[in-house]
């Protein structure tokens, strides 16, 4: 500390370290990691680094001089930035085309997804469509099918009781002429059997 030290900045670094070593000793003092602090002196140099900090005046604190190595290094280091941000430019291009690329590739497997999808709707819509098809094709075979099977049967039918309807009409005839016949021979039997009494007589 440079300058003279008032009794306020005294009183207040007294009262710092007083609070920081009431926590060490209750164990609540915890370092800038976050453990627990156990060794004296480390809880020491705590309370010494928290009384200046918040005890000192900003006026009293002056700025040290640099030395000429530190000049050398901001020069390096000017020398550098622009390496460095030209790096850190590249990195971000890059970072930007990586995801760019990814976003595409997102995009294409998105829109090849619903081209699928798109296809294997139409491949179903059309083996539907075909289904619905070869039913109504078998639906409309099975119906001439059975159209046909009734035609035939009428067909068949009409066939028998056209054949049935001509021997009934031959069995007719036949009885008919054999009645006649049978007519016939029985009136020649009685004008055999008159010319024959006749002669007798």
């Amino acid at each position: 500390m440079a300058g003279k030290v008032t009794q306020k900045t005294k009183a207040c670094q007294q009262q710092k370290i007083a609070v920081v070593m009431s926590e060490f000793k209750k164990k609540k003092l915890n370092s800038n990691a976050g453990a627990r602090v156990v060794n004296p002196k480390q809880a020491i140099a705590i309370a010494l680094s928290v009384a200046n900090r918040y005890c000192t005046p900003k006026n009293s604190i002056k700025k040290r001089a640099s030395p000429k190595k530190t000049r050398i290094s901001k020069k390096r280091s000017i020398k550098r930035s622009p390496k460095k941000i030209s790096k850190k430019r590249s990195v971000k291009r890059s970072t930007k085309k990586i995801s760019k690329k990814r976003s595409v590739k997102r995009s294409s497997k998105k829109t090849s997804k619903k081209r699928s999808v798109k296809k294997v709707s139409k491949k179903r819509s059309v083996k539907r469509s075909i289904k619905k098809i070869s039913k109504k094709q078998s639906v409309k075979k099975v119906y001439k099918k059975r159209s046909t099977k009734k035609t035939s049967k009428k067909r068949s039918v009409k066939k028998a009781v056209k054949k049935v309807s001509k021997k009934r009409s031959v069995k007719k005839a036949v009885k008919k002429v054999s009645k006649k016949r049978s007519v016939k021979k029985a009136v020649k039997k009685v004008s055999k059997k008159r010319s024959v009494r006749s002669v007798k007589r």
